[in-house]
């Protein structure tokens, strides 16, 4: 980036997480918004979108990492790990990063926040400078993650200020003003790009098994993965149809929250290990969708295909590393 009367143009980063069941993803969002409102064109994306060298693209990395099963990195997180553990990476690997980061822990687990410490010590080990101390949370507080995260990103909005100064005449977002959104919705057009996938409602519902539409009373799930080591590759779930056998709400019909506790039933056996994640893909009842319909007046356009346009300034090139330059030598 260029520097001109000891101000950075064109300030960027990249927020990125490694999540299991959403919680760092919650939180690379929230760290996301916190920088636009200081005007930092932001990136949130998962670990394995990108390559290693395309983050010295961006002034500064900010890592927001969750540690599941015995320490490990989540599943959207590994590949990028496995290329950052290759024994031929030079020290300097990684030195135009500038980086911090935030791990989300549980510490009646023996590995408490593992694979975040052993990420940002990779980093450093490889170059990456930490431009902000980094920081952990712990669900066992009593304030839950909240109680190390409020402080820790009041820390990284005032070292942004400090070293990724404001332009002239510039000043924070306030809170109470809207942020630009982050995808714009429209009707697709007869020259959407090859290779996108349209998704309509109807009775073509999402998701289907096998082309079939599930029935009201099932729901797809996605089965537990084997556990995946270094070196080994990864399969991609499956789905499974199974069925609700028991619905029931924990928590007391005045409370806000509602708890519940489900009970799935599938014919055959499922295997699954400590850390492994069971998602499930609920539907809407044909009645609820043409209720909205009705309500919002979607009716002349609700079997037209739509599609999300990004608002998001980054170029596509953004995401992949510097290409190398030119040489004479031949190899």
């Amino acid at each position: 980036m260029d520097v001109m009367d000891g101000l950075k143009h064109n300030r960027t980063a990249a927020v990125v997480f490694g999540s299991e069941t959403g919680n760092a993803l919650d939180y690379a969002e929230e760290a996301g918004r916190l920088l636009e409102r200081l005007h930092v064109q932001t990136v949130v994306t998962s670990l394995d979108a990108l390559e290693p060298l395309s983050l010295a693209r961006f002034d500064f990395v900010v890592a927001i990492i969750s540690t599941t099963g015995q320490g490990d990195l989540p599943a959207n997180a590994r590949a990028f790990w496995r290329k950052l553990l290759r024994k031929k990476l030079p020290s300097d690997y990684l030195k135009d990063i500038n980086i911090t980061s935030f791990g989300l822990g549980d510490s009646s687990y023996p590995k408490f926040n593992w694979a975040a410490r052993k990420f940002h010590k990779r980093l450093v080990q490889l170059g990456a400078t930490e431009f902000s101390p980094r920081g952990e949370g712990d669900e066992q507080h009593e304030e839950g993650l909240d109680a190390s995260w409020l402080p820790w990103s009041a820390q990284l909005r005032q070292q942004v200020l400090s070293k990724y100064p404001l332009h002239v005449g510039q000043h924070p977002i306030p809170e109470d003003v809207l942020l630009q959104p982050k995808c714009l919705l429209s009707l697709a057009s007869n020259d959407t790009p090859r290779g996108t996938e349209l998704v309509c409602n109807g009775n073509d519902a999402f998701p289907l098994v096998n082309g079939i539409p599930l029935p009201l009373d099932a729901v797809a799930v996605e089965p537990a993965l084997p556990r995946v080591t270094v070196g080994t590759s990864e399969r991609k779930a499956q789905h499974l149809l199974v069925k609700v056998k028991q619905n029931r709400r924990l928590t007391p019909q005045n409370h806000w929250q509602d708890v519940r506790h489900l009970e799935l039933s599938y014919p055959a056996s499922i295997k699954y290990n400590p850390g492994d994640v069971l998602t499930i893909y609920p539907q809407n009842s044909e009645q609820d969708v043409d209720q909205i319909i009705q309500l919002m007046e979607w009716g002349p356009f609700a079997d037209q295909p739509i599609q999300f346009e990004s608002t998001n300034k980054m170029e596509e090139a953004d995401f992949y590393p510097v290409p190398p330059a030119p040489s004479n030598k031949l190899h």
